[in-house]
């Protein structure tokens, strides 16, 4: 309609899926899966509006929002240890100096735009427009610190993730059970497998186009009003996230041939979230060591309602040692703060007994005893303990 006051907008959705999935066996017993994963989503808006004066119609107020997700690999860094909650990686992020990573990146910015000056580093580490605050300079050192790369081949930009980024980033799981094919091991064991598993994600919730952004009269960029006056970005993210989970780091499942069975595990993960509006990292990472002993007495005997009955006794024992804890971390600031977290073990056993087809005996008895981590919160210990009857009934 010839209208210059219509205010429906026109609105277009584009989602992109794609997902890699490699299964190898380089070795007999041993198994290898690779993944890779790479989603977008993107809404395009505006608003066509006709023009009188011109005779036409123009596209108005175009915006974009959407998310962003895919697979990477942050190996790198996964290990560090903080000294005192002090992490050294976020330190080399947070450096400001001639030479760290925003310096760098923020000079290699201007270089590869073309719209400011790379600083000679006898005024300062920075280049105009792309300060230590610029959010097309902290972003890539994130990225950069997390994952070990080096600041002249990191991605600059958000939508430089390629198909092939996804590619070169696979996940992983190995399993292999072999190890009874080795004879004085298949004498002890009657199954030995030992499994691995790496995941990782980088993902942006949402990111949208800045309205801010553009050039001025003189066609230099528009600048945002902080003390280093930095180029306003084209794209507005407030949030990314880097997940990772080695679930488990190893994984050690046996059953030996007097019918015991027992089960080792060591799990780690980290999950960091930051902000790009205060600039704050809220790092949440867990350790845990897990350790599992099952063992069937078969055809134990007991008397019950006057009649002899015989049947297979279960016994399971399991135990959790798991570490975790949340740090807010402010990169403005240098501060680096527990705001939760615990040490929790966790100690189940039971005891199964089948009376019949349809009736099920269980005794069991779970304690789970909690260390908080910060004086706000106090120690606690559950426990959970009784007798249960489980009876089927089937046609």
């Amino acid at each position: 309609v010839e209208n210059q006051f219509i205010n429906q907008q026109y609105l277009q959705t584009y989602t992109e899926d794609f997902n890699l999935r490699l299964n190898l066996e380089p070795l007999p017993n041993l198994r290898i899966e690779l993944t890779a994963q790479r989603s977008r989503s993107d809404n395009d808006g505006s608003f066509f509006r006709f023009n009188p004066d011109l005779q036409q119609y123009l596209e108005e107020s175009r915006f974009e929002t959407g998310s962003f997700n895919t697979t990477m690999i942050a190996w790198n860094t996964l290990w560090e240890q903080d000294v005192e909650n002090v992490s050294p990686i976020f330190e080399a992020f947070a450096d400001t100096t001639l030479g760290s990573l925003k310096s760098e990146i923020s000079n290699r910015l201007a270089r590869e735009t073309g719209l400011s000056e790379p600083n000679s580093g006898l005024e300062g580490a920075f280049a105009d427009g792309y300060g230590p605050s610029s959010q097309q300079v902290v972003i890539p050192a994130f990225i950069a610190a997390y994952t070990g790369q080096d600041a002249q081949s990191v991605n600059l930009f958000i939508s430089d993730y390629s198909l092939l980024d996804a590619i070169k980033n696979p996940n992983w799981t190995v399993n292999y059970d072999g190890l009874t094919k080795i004879p004085a091991l298949k004498k002890i064991f009657r199954t030995v497998n030992i499994s691995h598993a790496y995941r990782s994600t980088f993902s942006v919730s949402n990111f949208t186009t800045n309205l801010a952004a553009g050039t001025s009269i003189d066609g230099t960029p528009i600048r945002d009003n902080s003390a280093e006056g930095n180029f306003i970005a084209d794209t507005q993210i407030n949030a990314i996230t880097i997940s990772e989970q080695l679930s488990p780091l190893i994984r050690i499942d046996m059953t030996w041939q007097n019918s015991l069975i027992t089960n080792f595990e060591i799990n780690k993960n980290r999950v960091l979230a930051f902000s790009t509006t205060n600039f704050q990292l809220t790092e949440n990472r867990s350790d845990e060591i897990v350790l599992g002993l099952g063992y069937r007495f078969p055809d134990v005997e007991i008397k019950l309602a006057g009649k002899k009955r015989k049947s297979d006794l279960n016994v399971r024992f399991d135990l959790s040692i798991r570490d975790t804890e949340i740090i807010a971390r402010r990169m403005d600031e240098g501060t680096n703060q527990i705001t939760s977290g615990q040490n929790l073990i966790s100690i189940k056993t039971a005891i199964d007994y089948v009376i019949s087809d349809r009736l099920n005996i269980r005794a069991f008895y779970d304690h789970q005893i909690n260390k908080p981590k910060v004086s706000i919160s106090f120690p606690t210990s559950n426990i959970n303990t009784g007798v249960s009857l489980r009876f089927t009934l089937t046609q």
